[in-house]
């Protein structure tokens, strides 16, 4: 894995750990990256963390209840990570609840019991 997708892998790894969501739209914003890359990049993190899947009502990758971080993937808290990728890519403080687009946070596994 290259250092690119790597620092994306851990983006994602935060903003689940942080948020409990990611979507393809958060990547292609601070990375820059195409949609293509993008879904790539979240369909290699559902592959490592089985924990998460997309939410066709929502539409972006959620956690569910027993979500756990990719080991030894963020070697700092996820809310200093994403303080620290806010500022290289001068974006909103994403470790900031109210600068990412508002979700329940239920999880995929409180859409299944519906």
């Amino acid at each position: 894995m290259n250092k690119c997708t790597n620092l994306r892998q851990q983006f994602i790894d935060a903003l689940f750990t942080q948020h409990g969501r990611c979507s393809c739209r958060q990547l292609t914003t601070v990375f820059g990256i195409n949609k293509s890359t993008a879904a790539l990049d979240m369909k290699a993190y559902a592959q490592r963390n089985r924990q998460v899947a997309y939410s066709y009502t929502h539409g972006s990758y959620m956690r569910r209840s027993k979500f756990q971080p990719v080991p030894a993937l963020l070697k700092q808290p996820a809310d200093n990570f994403l303080q620290m990728v806010s500022a290289v890519f001068e974006v909103p403080d994403l470790s900031i609840e109210r600068n990412l687009i508002p979700l329940p946070r239920g999880g995929i596994d409180s859409e299944r019991q519906q």
